[in-house]
């Protein structure tokens, strides 16, 4: 439910609502790729990569490599 939030609250403009509510969902559930998928498409809207590059590494962390969800986020952000 909070990453359905957290995109509600892109769509009417509020960032940092739906920043809190994307890190409630990686709280409550861990970093499955939807979620992460959804936030680093927000980061990546707002420019900033740093980020998105942070969000990669902790979804890479699990198997040793990014997602496929995660490297179409990723090559998105160049």
């Amino acid at each position: 439910m909070p990453t359905r939030l957290g995109e509600m609250a892109l769509r009417m403009g509020d960032t940092s609502f739906a920043e809190k509510h994307f890190h409630d969902a990686i709280a409550a559930s861990g970093p499955d790729g939807f979620v992460l998928a959804a936030y680093a498409n927000s980061l990546n809207d707002q420019r900033r990569p740093a980020e998105v590059t942070a969000l990669l590494r902790v979804d890479s962390g699990r198997t040793g490599t990014p997602s496929r969800e995660m490297r179409f986020v990723f090559r998105g952000s160049k």
